[in-house]
Parts: C-alpha cells; sequence; structure tokens
C-alpha cells in the first residue's frame, strides 16, 4: 500500500538525513549509547465524516466541536531499552518540554547510561529554545 500524502519537505532538508546516514557508515556507529526520543498526538474521536444528503432531506446534523480531542505522548528508545511513556494532555511548548525530560529521561539515563549517553531528537524549536 502507497501513501496518498505525505510531509512536504524541501530537497536541501531531504540531503541532511541522508549525508547525516552516510557519515555514520562511514564511522562505523553502533549507536549504542544513543537514545532516540520523539512526540505524537493521538486523536481519540473520528472528527470529521461524510454525509450525503437529498436536496429538500435535510436533517439537523449533530455539533461537532471545533477541535478534536486528543492526548499526546512522549517516549524514548535505544539499545538499552525504551523509557516510560509520558502521556499529556496540553500543549507542548518548551517549559512542558522540559517537564516531561526531568520526569521521564533522566531517571532512565541514570539507571541505563551511567557511563555516558548521546540523546538524538528532531530539530523542533521546543527542543532547541534557552529555558
Amino acid at each position: 500500500v502507497r501513501a496518498r500524502t505525505g510531509p512536504m519537505i524541501s530537497e536541501k532538508n531531504k540531503k541532511k538525513p541522508l549525508e547525516f546516514a552516510k557519515q555514520c557508515i562511514a564511522a562505523e556507529d553502533s549507536f549504542d549509547d544513543v537514545v532516540w526520543t520523539d512526540e505524537s498526538s493521538i486523536q481519540l474521536v473520528r472528527h470529521t465524516k461524510s454525509i450525503r444528503v437529498k436536496v429538500g432531506k435535510e436533517k439537523n446534523f449533530e455539533p461537532v466541536p471545533k477541535h478534536a480531542l486528543k492526548v499526546h505522548v512522549w517516549a524514548g528508545i535505544s539499545k538499552r531499552g525504551a523509557t516510560n511513556i509520558c502521556i499529556f494532555d496540553q500543549i507542548m511548548d518548551a517549559v512542558v518540554y522540559v517537564d516531561i525530560l526531568k520526569d521521564c529521561l533522566v531517571p532512565f539515563l541514570k539507571d541505563r547510561f551511567p557511563d555516558g549517553h548521546r540523546f538524538m531528537q528532531d530539530n523542533d524549536p521546543k527542543h532547541t529554545s534557552r529555558l
């Protein structure tokens, strides 16, 4: 099955991951000390539906909230195991992100990576803010 849509990625941003992968292959990196993290949103209720209505047969429709009910999750994985999954319902900003790192990532790092680690995340602006 082929995806019909996908994110728009510029040519410049398509090349960056490829260059990173080539550098890792050249360095024979095993990623033994890397923790990869990301967050995602999960929509709890289907927010849209299609209805066919004949002209003159319209009826009252159920009101639908403007924004669907969602929860957000954050987690990390590594060769030494996975972090706990952090579930939250507020919009993630830099403050929330730092709290998640303190509550979920730091205990994992102390337990699984006492000898040091590398932390990988995407380039979302909230990940690089200077709090």
